[in-house]
């Protein structure tokens, strides 16, 4: 939706940055969301009336499933989704923080993954 704003609105549209120092002074209310609130950049030029870089505050997506879900059909949902990650990543900027890789890391493992996603994640 914000790509759709013509450039020509760069003189009255702005991103406001959010500083590390924004976060740093939450910490003790960040501290409980930390997986869900990460320092991110948004790149220049990543839409057309914002020309420089901006610091952000990204917040992950998740697909929630219902842990009665069959194991094999979450399995097959990951199988499919998690191999696209670069591709996604590559057409937009929101898909940063999805991979395999972010999905292993420290970062998310307090994420109560379904053991379809956990057996996939072990594949890897």
């Amino acid at each position: 939706m914000l790509r759709e704003i013509p450039a020509t609105a760069g003189s009255t549209l702005k991103l406001l940055p959010v500083d590390r120092k924004f976060l740093d002074d939450r910490q003790e209310i960040l501290t409980r969301f930390n997986l869900l609130y990460l320092p991110q950049q948004i790149p220049a030029n990543t839409y057309p009336w914002q020309p420089q870089a901006v610091d952000a505050i990204a917040t992950v997506s998740f697909l929630y499933v219902n842990h009665n879900l069959d194991q094999q059909t979450v399995y097959n949902l990951a199988k499919a989704a998690y191999p696209k990650a670069p591709k996604l990543q590559a057409i937009d900027s929101f898909w940063t923080l999805f991979s395999i890789a972010n999905a292993k890391s420290p970062t998310f493992k307090a994420v109560d993954y379904h053991v379809g996603v956990k057996k996939f994640l072990a594949e890897q």
